[in-house]
């Protein structure tokens, strides 16, 4: 439980969890040391922001995603991982939505491409997107994503509704879901 991009100095109570960009393996380290002596699990978001891997005209770039992940090809995750401290690496925001994409959504092929590509460089590390796994079934079934986010807004209506019908599609598809 906790927001995104949680301030390390804020990690432990109240919060237990926190989803985390980092730009550079030092900044990595520093960001799960400090979450492990805290007792905070984290989601970690290694590409960056999708401008760091979109092409010139707005689409989703495999190349330039594994070029960013290269970056962080040489850090051991696994004690992280093996200890709860990480608990899955998310690797697009909303892939589902066109309006970030040049009016596509990134091609299920791609986000199966770039997990895989993650499980090759940390095979142990969970895989996800922040998409709603009502979003992923199509791309089902998965061999290397893990995991969906889900967002809720009041838009969605009612909550228990939203929910059960996302929990539904994860456990329908085989994945796990973050809320």
């Amino acid at each position: 439980f906790g927001p995104f991009h949680l301030p390390d100095s804020q990690f432990g109570f109240p919060f237990t969890g926190s989803l985390r960009s980092v730009r550079s393996t030092s900044e990595l380290q520093s960001t799960l040391d400090e979450a492990r002596v805290a007792n905070t699990s984290v989601l970690i978001n290694m590409a960056g922001s999708r401008s760091r891997f979109q092409n010139a005209d707005g689409s989703f770039s495999v190349p330039s995603f594994k070029t960013r992940l290269d970056t962080f090809s040489n850090f051991d995750i696994e004690p992280y991982v093996a200890d709860g401290t990480v608990i899955g690496h998310l690797l697009i925001d909303e892939p589902h939505d066109p309006s970030n994409w040049n009016g596509a959504t990134v091609p299920y092929s791609e986000i199966e491409a770039v997990a895989a590509y993650s499980k090759q460089l940390w095979p142990t590390l969970p895989t996800g997107v922040g998409s709603p796994p009502t979003f992923l079934g199509d791309g089902a079934p998965w061999k290397s994503l893990d995991f969906g986010l889900a967002q809720y807004t009041t838009k969605k209506g009612d909550l228990a509704v939203w929910k059960n019908n996302e929990v539904d599609a994860a456990n329908s598809i085989g994945l796990g879901l973050v809320l």
